[in-house]
């Protein structure tokens, strides 16, 4: 659901001329203090390319399928890396390092051990 909702905004900055400046503006201003300034064009493939994992792994973790909570752990840890090439280590790396760790406990242990341990074969 949240890979969803979070395209159209991706998708109104690339058809918006004035909101594709603003985002390259913003951005911009991102990469003064980062560790690893990233070009536009790769924050622009990244998040698209987000969305379309986290639509993807949603779908089939919501049919049990254990390899794509495999894939959006995985996606979870990737955008850590990116977090802190784009903002170094900022107090906003610290909500995402919680958040993912809360969604890891969540994915990983109790009932959704349950939830996807029964759809092996599947």
């Amino acid at each position: 659901m949240w890979g969803v909702l979070t395209l159209y905004p991706k998708l109104f900055a690339l058809l918006d001329a004035d909101a594709y400046r603003s985002l390259q503006q913003a951005l911009q201003a991102l990469d003064a203090h980062a560790l690893v300034p990233l070009p536009f064009s790769f924050h622009v493939g990244y998040s698209l390319l987000a969305s379309l994992v986290l639509v993807v792994s949603g779908c089939f973790m919501l049919a049990g399928r254990p390899w794509a909570r495999v894939l959006f752990l995985a996606w979870c840890v990737s955008s850590l890396f990116v977090a802190v090439a784009t903002y170094g280590f900022a107090p906003i790396l610290l909500i995402r390092v919680l958040t993912f760790s809360l969604l890891f406990l969540l994915l990983v242990y109790g009932p959704s051990s349950q939830f996807f341990a029964g759809r092996r074969g599947r």
